[in-house]
């Protein structure tokens, strides 16, 4: 049973992007069923405001899981 994680992040300004790739390997389940293996791909998105007056210590993030699905 192999998991693996890879992401990339990408700032400029007061936003920072970040894409990850999720990988499950195959595998048989306790029935004896045999899942296929699987890859997703997930986004988040974070704007850190401080330049803004009053807003210092502020974040906020968005993302979504399996972007393509």
């Amino acid at each position: 049973d192999l998991r693996a994680t890879a992401g990339i992040t990408w700032s400029r300004a007061s936003y920072t992007t970040r894409v990850g790739l999720n990988h499950v390997s195959g595998y048989e389940d306790p029935a004896g069923s045999e899942i296929e293996s699987w890859t997703t791909a997930d986004l988040q998105v974070t704007w850190d405001p401080t330049s803004i007056a009053g807003l210092s210590g502020l974040t906020l993030s968005a993302g979504i899981r399996n972007v393509l699905d």
